[in-house]
């Protein structure tokens, strides 16, 4: 199918294709401008020719691919182009007998008859207690006798900790260990711990008398919990 599209001649400027104005006794034919227009179109007929599109769209061209297996790639958010890498795929296997019996001598509870063990001769009820008080600001390791005597008083500021320090794992440990020391030289070797607070020096103190040698036979939580209280304080202004 040819397109007649009404073409003018820059010569004449008229509509006519063929005409004898431009070129005076010559027979008709088609001005220049035209000429190179066909030339033009036929070229562009040869060139749709030649190409190999499909003439119905399947769907499965326009659709996109959905992948529900796990990503090969993963943008590294670490590396500064932020290029994609690998995926290391670590293996790791982990077996456990659900038959197993438990361990008992690891996972000791407290009965009726703790209160009548002996420790080298020493009854459980007159042990020697350590009351750790662990608060954000400071650590206190108090050595009693089981009647509530006081035998050794120690503090993260009596060790030089000033300040800030005082309330950090460091000086809540060298509390316990000073404690502990000073407890061995009573004669003190078996020991009952309860611990009070959530200070930073609350695990630190109990290790720092065991590091002194201190046997711990029991080992109590003896924070509060108040239920109903009173109005607390106003927040703090910054």
């Amino acid at each position: 199918m040819f397109l007649l599209l009404p073409y003018r001649c820059l010569r004449c400027n008229k509509n006519n294709i063929l005409h004898r104005m431009c070129r005076p006794g010559l027979p008709p034919r088609r001005c220049t401008d035209v000429n190179t227009v066909d030339i033009k179109l036929q070229k562009a007929r040869k060139f749709l020719k030649n190409l190999a599109l499909p003439r119905v769209l399947s769907p499965c061209f326009v659709s996109k691919a959905f992948h529900l297996s796990t990503p090969i790639k993963i943008l590294d958010k670490d590396h500064p182009l932020k290029k994609f890498t690998t995926i290391d795929k670590k293996e790791e296997t982990f077996q456990q007998d659900i038959d197993e019996p438990v361990d008992v001598k690891s996972l000791v509870f407290p009965t009726l008859e703790t209160y009548k063990t002996l420790y080298e001769g020493v009854p459980y009820t007159d042990l020697h207690i350590a009351c750790i008080k662990a608060t954000r600001n400071n650590t206190l390791v108090t050595v009693t006798d089981h009647k509530g005597k006081t035998v050794v008083i120690k503090t993260a500021g009596s060790e030089g900790f000033r300040n800030a320090r005082k309330g950090t794992n460091i000086a809540g440990q060298a509390a316990g260990i000073a404690a502990g020391e000073k407890a061995v030289n009573h004669g003190i070797k078996y020991i009952r711990v309860c611990v009070q607070g959530i200070g930073p020096g609350r695990l630190p103190s109990i290790k720092g008398l065991q590091m002194a040698g201190l046997q711990i036979v029991s080992l109590t939580d003896t924070t509060p919990i108040t239920f109903n209280t009173d109005r607390p304080r106003k927040q703090r202004r910054l």
